[in-house]
């Protein structure tokens, strides 16, 4: 009489724990892989949201600059100025950082975070008013901030793009920004400023 096997085999056992591995073990790679996916795709967009939002912020800003003195020793001069990796205005603040009001704004890069300093205006300010301001970071991860102007700086000269802007009796025509960050350029800001 023959007997009746049932069951499976070790050996089939095996083979099958094998091949359930193996499957288990792709699709995990899988959502791990997709997970990185996700993961990468969201840094993007919040670091092209914060982009945007101090790009925004930049440009809103120095579009509402005003065209006022500061005192100096040297006398009395427009109080846009900057360099190539400063630049110094004043303009409105709304309830975002203190009272309403006008404020001498300084953007600089400290270290590798852009910054902000405030300090409020009066037609007595003079150049040191920002020095004992509170830095506000705008964004961190900066390799490079870059400024240029562009205007006449003198009345005989045809407007052209320089690096500095000191002691001048009015603001520039407008204003260049370069920033890299994490080394990557972003795109350049140019803003027309009023007049």
């Amino acid at each position: 009489m023959r007997r009746v096997q049932r069951g499976f085999t070790l050996m089939e056992v095996m083979i099958a724990l094998v091949l359930i591995s193996l499957v288990m073990a792709m699709l995990f790679a899988g959502l791990r892989s997709v997970a990185r996916s996700w993961d990468a795709a969201e840094a993007r967009t919040s670091d092209g949201s914060q982009i945007r939002a101090v790009e925004e912020f930049l440009r809103a800003k120095l579009r509402q600059s005003w065209s006022v003195q500061v005192r100096h020793d040297r006398g009395a001069f427009s109080a846009f100025s900057g360099d190539s990796e400063q630049l110094r205005f004043v303009a409105p603040m709304m309830n975002q950082l203190g009272p309403p009001g006008l404020y001498l704004v300084e953007i600089r890069l400290e270290k590798d975070v852009l910054s902000l300093r405030l300090a409020p205006y009066d037609h007595e300010v003079g150049e040191d008013a920002l020095d004992e301001s509170e830095s506000y970071p705008l964004i961190e991860g900066v390799n490079k901030f870059e400024v240029g102007y562009y205007g006449a700086l003198d009345r005989t000269q045809d407007p052209e793009w320089v690096e500095e802007w000191q002691e001048q009796p009015n603001p520039p025509l407008m204003v260049r920004i370069a920033v890299q960050r994490h080394g990557v350029n972003w795109p350049e800001l140019v803003v027309a400023l009023p007049q």
